[in-house]
């Protein structure tokens, strides 16, 4: 499995880690719903839902079968070991759980070609994206998280057909069949939790009562993701579930996950991660160093607190330098990269790619280095629409076929697309750790050179945050200003 995919060639002391920020991913679909009658039954309320499982078929996997699966609030208590967790908010009544006996199918295991596959692909989807994004930045901080962005999309392609399934496969698949890519990202998503750290993966798909929703697409969202389903109203009730959904499973770090609906909503799908781990080796109070000067994009003076520490694993790339420091556990760690004099981040990440990126980690050097980081925290809220539509993804956007998510005749017009992705994300980093969230929501609408070196991060610079056994970045991000 994923924690298997390692490459021969990186030592121990060179694993890289990832840090899986508090995320949420929602999908609104929105279609005019007309005058259909309120009580109208969805073919998915039955709890005794009919779908055929996928078995387990690898034997070299039979070990790994998991365990009866919990309850998705069971499972987030044990997983959630943040040392403040937050109280949890009640789900209304108005809200169904649909299929609440509903078995969660056994899924097949990626191949290791399909792993391999997928490392890949993911890894240049996130470079791809994160320069779409940057080319319109406006010098803004900038951090998203790809990882979250896909599980998303993921959702919403076991719903597309047509035309629309095979833009979404070449762009987020990466050529992979979506079967391939649902085996995998559930595979990958279950391999990131960690005995060390708080980490916490949920889905869920809040459906219109008005709207029909097709089983397979909803059987899928179950089996490969643990998704929720709702059924209920679209009013202020559904939007005060929706958001305590997201608040709980972010430990509260996400309380907004919609801001209203619209007369033409008819699904939202929402994933939420939720990250918190400190780091391997705590501070000391001789290592933290108050009223340092940190350099902004515009030549600005910020006072910062940095944090002094020695690592052992560095690398350099494009000029620029980049180091990796441990959380506790070793299974996550971040990656800072400062680029060299006179070019900015922007400009630095224009010039490399994912393999680049890759090759840079696997041969890496070994060497004490004194590293620098600013205690800093960052926001980033932006559409995602242009980036994916220059991706190759427009046919999702304009002429969408999702009839494997929907009933059609179900919708007014007999049409769904998606009409926006928006993802917001926040960052803190101080001397205790890192805790930090994301929401992306996708709107559907229908109707029409340094061994003993030292490494200080006192100007504009890129961070990854990378999982430890892959070598893809599950967040990744620019710090162009300290204080905005």
């Amino acid at each position: 499995m994923f924690n298997k995919t390692i490459s021969s060639k990186r030592k121990y002391g060179r694993k890289l880690a990832a840090i899986f920020m508090a995320g949420m991913i929602m999908l609104t679909g929105c279609g005019n719903t007309g005058d259909k009658k309120k009580d109208k039954p969805i073919p998915n309320e039955n709890p005794e839902i009919q779908s055929t499982e996928i078995q387990w078929t690898d034997d070299d996997h039979a070990e790994e079968q998991p365990s009866e699966k919990q309850h998705p609030d069971e499972e987030y208590e044990e997983n959630n070991k943040s040392e403040n967790p937050v109280p949890k908010k009640a789900i209304s009544d108005k809200a169904i759980l649909l299929g609440a006996n509903m078995e969660q199918g056994k899924v097949e295991l990626p191949s290791e070609d399909e792993e391999k596959k997928f490392i890949d692909g993911t890894t240049d989807f996130s470079f791809e994206i994160m320069k779409k994004i940057l080319e319109n930045s406006d010098g803004k901080n900038i951090m998203i998280s790809p990882v979250s962005i896909i599980n998303a999309l993921a959702m919403v392609e076991n719903g597309a057909a047509g035309n629309t399934l095979t833009d979404m496969e070449a762009v987020v698949g990466r050529g992979m069949t979506r079967d391939e890519y649902n085996r995998a990202l559930s595979a990958y998503c279950k391999s990131l939790y960690s005995e060390d750290a708080t980490f916490n993966n949920a889905n869920s798909v809040w459906i219109n009562d008005d709207v029909v929703v097709q089983d397979p697409f909803v059987q899928n969202c179950k089996n490969y993701y643990n998704s929720e389903i709702y059924k209920a109203p679209f009013d202020k009730s559904t939007i005060n579930d929706i958001n305590n959904w997201g608040y709980n499973n972010t430990n509260g770090l996400i309380d907004n996950t919609v801001d209203d609906m619209k007369e033409t909503d008819i699904m939202f799908l929402v994933n939420a991660i939720y990250f918190e781990a400190k780091w391997k080796v705590q501070y000391e109070e001789k290592d933290i160093s108050e009223n340092r000067v940190f350099t902004d994009k515009n030549g600005n003076k910020d006072q910062v607190t940095m944090l002094v520490s020695e690592e052992n694993d560095w690398f350099k790339l494009n000029g620029g330098t980049g180091f990796i420091k441990p959380y506790k556990g070793d299974k996550y760690s971040f990656v800072g990269i400062l680029p060299g004099e006179g070019k900015s981040p922007e400009e630095y990440m224009s010039e490399i790619n994912g393999s680049d990126f890759a090759n840079a980690i696997v041969n890496g050097e070994n060497g004490h280095c004194c590293v620098e980081i600013p205690e800093f925290s960052a926001d980033y809220k932006s559409s995602l629409r242009e980036a994916l539509i220059d991706m190759g993804m427009g046919s999702a956007f304009e002429n969408a076929d999702f009839s494997e998510m929907f009933d059609l005749s179900t919708v007014d017009g007999g049409y769904a697309k998606i009409g926006d992705v928006i993802h917001n994300t926040h960052i803190d980093v101080d001397r205790n750790g890192t805790k930090a969230a994301a929401i992306t929501k996708v709107e559907m609408v229908g109707g029409a050179a340094l061994v003993d070196g030292h490494v200080v991060l006192d100007r504009p610079f890129v961070y990854m945050i990378i999982d430890n056994d892959t070598n893809m970045p599950v967040f990744m991000g620019i710090c162009n200003d300290i204080v905005e």
